[in-house]
C-alpha cells in the first residue's frame, strides 16, 4: 500500500503489542516484543542502519508522494490529484487475501471499525500520518528518512533542475519590455503570450520543469511536516519530566 497506510500499520502494531502483553501473563518466557519486531523488521544486524519499514517509507516518499501528490497549505496535507501522462500511478503488489478476524483485531466488528478509521485517514498525508510514522520508525528512523529526503532534494538541484533552467534561459527572448498600463490586463497578457510563444511550446515545460519544482516543493513541505512531528514528540516528552523533588507523572499512551 501507499504511505497513507502507515496509520493502519500503527494500529496493527499497537494491537500486536497489547496481545504480547496479555500473552506474557501466562507465558513469561516469551521474548520481548521489541526483539521480535526487530527480527521481523530485519533490523537486528550489528551494522544494520535500516529496516524493511524504513526502506518502504523512503521508497514511497521519494517515488510516489513527492512526484504524484500536491501539498495543500490550507489543510496541511498532501492530496493526490488526477494522474497525468508524466505522473502515472506506481505499480504495487497485490494486496494479500482476506485474513481471518482473529488474526487482525480479534473480531469482525473490530475489524470493521479499524477499517473505517483507516478509510478516514486515507484522504491525504498530513500531521496524523507523520506522527504515526514517527511511532512506527522511532526517532532514529525518522532522522534517517529526513536525511534521505534531504539528499534527494539536494540531488535534484544540480542534476535535474539546473539543465531545465539553462534551457529556459536560452528560450527566453533577448529583450522584454514592460508594457504600458494603458493596454489593460488583456493587452499586457497578450504581449507576454506573444513574446513567450516559443517558451510555451517547450515540450518539457510541464513534464520536466514544473514537475521538478513540484517534487522539490513537496520534499521541503514533507521534511517540515516530519520535523513538526518530532517537535511535538519532544515537547510531549519534556512535559512528562517530573518537577524537581516530585514524583514522575504517569500518563497513558
Amino acid at each position: 500500500k501507499e504511505l497513507l497506510a502507515v496509520v493502519e500499520l500503527q494500529a496493527a502494531l499497537r494491537a500486536c503489542r497489547l496481545t504480547h502483553v496479555l500473552l506474557r501473563e501466562g507465558l513469561p518466557d516469551l521474548d520481548e516484543f521489541e526483539e521480535v519486531l526487530a527480527e521481523a523488521n530485519e533490523a537486528v544486524g550489528f551494522l544494520s542502519f535500516s529496516s524493511r519499514i524504513l526502506d518502504k517509507a523512503t521508497r514511497d516518499a521519494i517515488d510516489d508522494l513527492l512526484p504524484n501528490c500536491a501539498y495543500r497549505q490550507d489543510a496541511v496535507l498532501f492530496d493526490r490529484p488526477p494522474p497525468t501522462a508524466f505522473t502515472p500511478p506506481p505499480e504495487r503488489d497485490k494486496a494479500p487475501r482476506s485474513t481471518p478476524p482473529h488474526l487482525l483485531f480479534g473480531t469482525s466488528p473490530l475489524n470493521a471499525e479499524y477499517a473505517m478509521l483507516a478509510a478516514a485517514a486515507g484522504t491525504g498525508f498530513g500531521p496524523r500520518h507523520a506522527e504515526a510514522l514517527l511511532e512506527v520508525l522511532g526517532e532514529a528512523g525518522m532522522q534517517a528518512l529526513s536525511r534521505a529526503l534531504s539528499e534527494h532534494l539536494a540531488a535534484l538541484l544540480p542534476h535535474s533542475l539546473s539543465s531545465y533552467v539553462l534551457a529556459l534561459q536560452e528560450a527566453l527572448p533577448a529583450e522584454i519590455k514592460q508594457p504600458s498600463h494603458v493596454y489593460g490586463a488583456a493587452g499586457c497578457l497578450g504581449y507576454y503570450e506573444a513574446k513567450l510563444l516559443d517558451l510555451r511550446g517547450y515540450e518539457e515545460l510541464h513534464s520536466g520543469v514544473l514537475h521538478t519544482f513540484r517534487r522539490l516543493g513537496n520534499g521541503v513541505a514533507l521534511v517540515r511536516l516530519l520535523e513538526a512531528a518530532l517537535g511535538t514528540r519532544s515537547t510531549f516528552a519534556l512535559g512528562q519530566l517530573p518537577v524537581e523533588g516530585g514524583q514522575p507523572q504517569l500518563v497513558a499512551a
